[in-house]
């Protein structure tokens, strides 16, 4: 038996600003966020028949003093 199956795998990036709303860091996040995807996306395990595929970027806060994006990367696999 076998059944295809696709995983779900979240990068969570949290960065401190010197700002309480966490603007102005768009330009130094951007090359991080391009490193991350550059390093993930099309690597797969050997034992997975897929490799990783971006599903999204989100920002997912900006207070406090620091901003969190959340990256979304897909698995296709299969179970047996």
């Amino acid at each position: 038996y076998v059944q295809n199956l696709r995983e779900i795998t979240s990068v969570v990036l949290s960065v401190l600003t010197h700002s309480a709303a966490g603007r102005g860091q768009s330009a130094g996040v951007d090359g991080l966020l391009r490193d991350i995807l550059a390093a993930i996306c099309g690597w797969g395990p050997a034992s997975a028949p897929g490799v990783y595929e971006l599903v999204r970027t989100t920002l997912d806060s900006m207070a406090a003093g620091a901003v969190v994006y959340r990256i979304d990367f897909a698995l296709n696999d299969q179970l047996r």
